[in-house]
């Protein structure tokens, strides 16, 4: 097992510096060296060369300038992808080696990128120092570099040393085969801190596939796997399902062209469907699916309806059946499902189906894109879709109309209905959380400026959509005892909760306390701030329900909540409120006046007793009146 490198804490403020030549042509010298000059300049952090003909010309001046840069000890990132394309071979790795050479020399890399050039077995050694003695390195990105399973061999030991602290592999598009994804495997057995795999188009078998399934038991973190484009049999579906059943940050999943069929697909859906957690992205297309898979499908929509944001069974057989039970998972899950993206192009379907699939995600209030693209619908029946799709994109092929017209129009014309409905309902709430939202404004404005600490005196606060003031004490001269303060709080009911006469004494600054009244000051003050408390949770509930509306985060503390803006563009107003709400929620107001009002007994208590220590010093003590 390799020795962890703790990765270091701190970091240069990130440069990037890119390489813009005019036109996609080998570099000459002179171009060159105006183009890397500003390299020695700046401590870059990002170094992007993507796209730039390195020719044995350019990389002289290349090789000085990044040897500079490397010399700054502040590079992280080096993206070299396509860098090679138009050059002979030897030329090629002469300038891969000149380049890796330069920028290794500083071992504190973070992230490499070679995609799209032509490296195989040579030019994974030509870059050897890229990789080789970086034991920091996070990210490696090699998708569509001519790899094969020797080159995999030298890329592994290469990698060794930074396999503790690597967090994304990419070798998409290589020929690896089966032996090649094997090796792979066994790397990535050894990267505990793996988020990101992408092994897709590696023409693996499903045994391979199975290898690398259990490999990925070394890790939990996993974010995001991508393996399409090779195969995965019944077996190997269950392998790969028990892992990741373990993988509670799973939220992307690419098994598009893996040829699974109906027997693999549900081998695998079934025992995620069980699982605490769901994916965020379910790309499924190109499996030879059939109707036969849906159940399982629709049961796996149903339970993480909440989580899955995109699926993709796109190119696959599911036929007019098939779609029509896939609309049935959605109507048992409309109610909270969080799709974004749906897509059932190409899938033999009839227009049917798809009108019936589209009365249920039409009430989805998140979708954003309906791809049905491949199947035979007629222009009106598009621009129907299109019409009760209102802000969602419908990819759809005008066509000739279908054998059971009648029924689709009827289909649609229920669509239509369904679709004014929920629009209906969207504005109906629009307008209520924009009430909703300026009463909760409006309230927090009036708490604020009421009991808010103020640095000027005696500040004016108005009132937002009243038209009131109200008068915060700050340390001046107040005549009369005190200031009378009045403000208004919405409850559930829309009726008003009144609180007056909360006296401000003179000089008292930011700290308040209340005068009593007719029935005593102990009986006012429990009264005003049972009041105050009871306005207070009024907000505290406002504030949460609309927490989306004004961009405000919300969290617990103890037994308090803080709400915190992502935004602050109402000035320094939430910053006090949410000190407010923590206060109230952990402590209480009457337990603060409570306090407040002890303080005072035992204050009066203390002034009592040292009277009377006075007067019996004065009459027992001789001579004490002399003195």
């Amino acid at each position: 097992m390799s020795r962890q490198h703790p990765v270091p804490s701190t970091s240069p403020t990130p440069k990037t510096f890119t390489l813009s030549p005019p036109s996609r042509q080998v570099l000459s010298r002179k171009l060159a060296a105006s183009l890397f000059a500003p390299l020695s300049q700046q401590p870059y952090t990002t170094i992007n060369l993507s796209g730039a003909a390195l020719g044995d010309a350019a990389v002289i001046h290349a090789g000085s300038h990044l040897l500079s840069l490397a010399g700054m000890k502040c590079l992280e990132t080096v993206i070299l992808s396509d860098i090679i394309a138009s050059l002979p071979r030897d030329e090629a790795l002469r300038s891969l080696t000149a380049i890796s050479s330069s920028i290794g020399v500083w071992k504190q890399l973070r992230s490499v990128d070679l995609s799209h050039n032509a490296l195989g077995s040579d030019g994974i050694s030509a870059c050897r120092a890229l990789f080789a003695k970086q034991p920091y390195l996070e990210m490696v990105f090699l998708s569509e570099t001519g790899l094969a399973a020797e080159s995999v061999r030298l890329l592994c030991d290469f990698l060794q040393p930074a396999v503790n602290n690597l967090r994304v592999l990419d070798v998409h598009g290589n020929r690896l085969d089966s032996a090649g994804l094997e090796r792979i495997a066994a790397l990535v057995e050894k990267m505990p801190r793996l988020q990101r795999l992408r092994a897709s188009s590696l023409g693996a078998d499903a045994n391979a596939v199975r290898s690398l399934a259990n490999a990925l038991r070394s890790t939990t973190s996993l974010a995001e796997l991508d393996i399409s484009d090779n195969r995965l049999d019944s077996s190997a579906a269950s392998d790969l399902a028990a892992v990741l059943r373990q993988q509670p940050n799973l939220s992307r999943l690419a098994l598009s062209d893996l040829v699974m069929k109906d027997e693999a697909l549900t081998a695998l859906l079934e025992p995620l469907t069980d699982a605490s957690h769901g994916v965020a992205e379910l790309l499924l297309a190109g499996n030879e699916l059939r109707s036969g898979v849906v159940p399982a499908l629709g049961r796996y929509i149903v339970r993480h309806a909440t989580n899955l944001r995109v699926l993709d069974v796109s190119n696959n057989e599911l036929g007019g059946d098939g779609v029509t039970l896939l609309a049935e998972a959605f109507k048992d899950s409309s109610e909270q499902c969080a799709l974004t993206r749906l897509m059932v192009a190409h899938n033999e379907a009839t227009a049917l189906s798809i009108v019936l699939l589209a009365q249920q995600i039409v009430k989805l209030p998140a979708l954003r894109r309906f791809d049905v693209r491949g199947t035979d619908l007629s222009d009106d029946t598009v621009q129907r879709l299109r019409s009760a799709f209102r802000g969602a994109d419908v990819l759809a092929d005008e066509g000739e109309e279908s054998s059971d017209e009648a029924f689709v129009q009827s289909a649609l014309q229920t669509l239509a209905t369904v679709a004014d409905v929920r629009h209906s309902e969207e504005t109906e709430s629009k307008k209520v959380s924009s009430g909703r939202k300026a009463a909760v404004q409006s309230t927090m404005s009036r708490i604020v400026s009421m009991l808010s600490p103020k640095a000027s005196e005696e500040e004016e606060v108005e009132q937002i959509g009243k038209g009131e003031s109200v008068r915060a004490g700050g340390g001046g001269d107040m005549s009369g005892g005190g200031v009378s303060e009045t403000a208004v709080f919405e409850d559930d009911s829309g009726t008003g909760v009144n609180e007056q006469d909360m006296r401000t004494p003179a000089g008292a600054g930011s700290s308040r306390t209340w005068e009593s009244g007719e029935e005593g000051e102990e009986e006012e003050l429990e009264r005003s701030a049972q009041k105050l408390s009871r306005s207070l949770a009024c907000l505290d509930r406002d504030l949460f329900d609309a927490r989306g509306e004004l961009q405000l985060e919300a969290r617990r503390e103890g037994s308090g909540v803080i709400y915190s803006r992502r935004e602050d563009k109402e000035g320094d107003g939430y910053e006090v409120m949410t000190e407010l709400l923590v206060d109230r929620e952990k402590d209480g107001c009457v337990s603060w006046i409570v306090d407040a009002l002890g303080g005072l007994i035992v204050a009066v208590f203390l002034v009592t007793l040292m009277v009377g220590v006075v007067q019996w010093q004065e009459d027992v003590v001789p001579g004490f009146r002399r003195v």
